[in-house]
């Protein structure tokens, strides 16, 4: 561009080659891009101008029109608007010399060179330790899951096969503790926010050693978990995490059953 310039009109020159922005196109689509992601094109705004050959090529804001409309040929030439090619004025090759537009005649002063942008990095290679197509199983055990039947008391063989075929449990404790001992590595369920009306307080977090941790409605009435509900009550009431000792019975009672996991997987040994 004529002096470096990036607005609209700035008029596009011959110069020698010295690597600036300024020099740097980029056919993208239909369209010849340069600096500031602006469109070469057509000056067609010249007062009392019928014809198009003659007209000067300027930089201006990428709108789609006709004008800004190239196709670049095998043999190098590139054609615009109205099917006139883009030339450098009178085939000088002084600096500063214009580029418009006109008939295509084949000329060198109409050959442009093209460079195709370079190849993308190729992807890194798959790491070493990497298990392409390895699909890992996990038992997830319920009160009504398919499997439960076969944890409560299985054979020896029953327990190899659990173990060659899963990847990990997905258990509960304290009820998973002792079948530690021959099964797959497993993940223990702890509910984030639950506070179950019984069970075993050492181990789960309850209304007896959680009660005060219950969320209430304005009336003072506990809320529950919208989980497993029926005739007016549900299975959990929704604790208060965001009460540091909530939060800290919860942790505690988490910690306490990794030593158990280690327990049970040392008796084996």
């Amino acid at each position: 561009m004529r002096g470096r310039a990036s607005i609209d009109g700035a008029s596009v020159v011959m110069w020698s080659c010295g690597g600036q922005a300024s020099q740097a196109w980029l056919a993208s689509g239909a369209t010849i891009r340069g600096l500031g992601d602006r469109c070469l094109a057509v000056d067609t705004t010249a007062a009392g101008v019928r014809w198009v050959q003659g007209r000067r090529v300027e930089l201006r804001a990428c709108t789609g029109a006709a004008n800004q409309q190239w196709t670049v040929r095998a043999d190098g030439a590139v054609v615009g608007y109205e099917g006139k090619c883009l030339d450098v004025a009178g085939s000088s090759t002084a600096d500063d010399t214009i580029v418009v537009v006109w008939p295509c005649l084949g000329g060198a002063n109409q050959r442009w060179r093209v460079t195709p942008p370079p190849p993308p990095p190729p992807p890194p290679p798959p790491s070493a330790s990497a298990e392409a197509g390895k699909s890992h199983f996990i038992a997830y055990l319920t009160s009504d899951s398919a499997i439960t039947p076969f944890v409560a008391s299985p054979t020896a063989a029953q327990q190899a096969w659990m173990r060659a075929h899963y990847w990990r449990m997905f258990a509960f404790s304290p009820y998973f503790d002792s079948r530690l001992a021959w099964s797959s590595p497993a993940w223990v369920y702890k509910d984030s926010y639950a506070i179950y009306p019984t069970g075993d307080a050492a181990t789960a977090v309850t209304l007896a050693n959680a009660a005060q941790f219950v969320l209430k409605d304005r009336a003072g009435n506990r809320l529950f978990i919208p989980y497993a509900c029926g005739g007016g009550t549900c299975s959990q009431y929704a604790a208060d995490i965001g009460n540091p000792q909530f939060r800290a019975l919860w942790i505690a009672q988490a910690r306490a059953a990794l030593p158990r996991a280690t327990a049970a997987s040392t008796s084996t040994t």
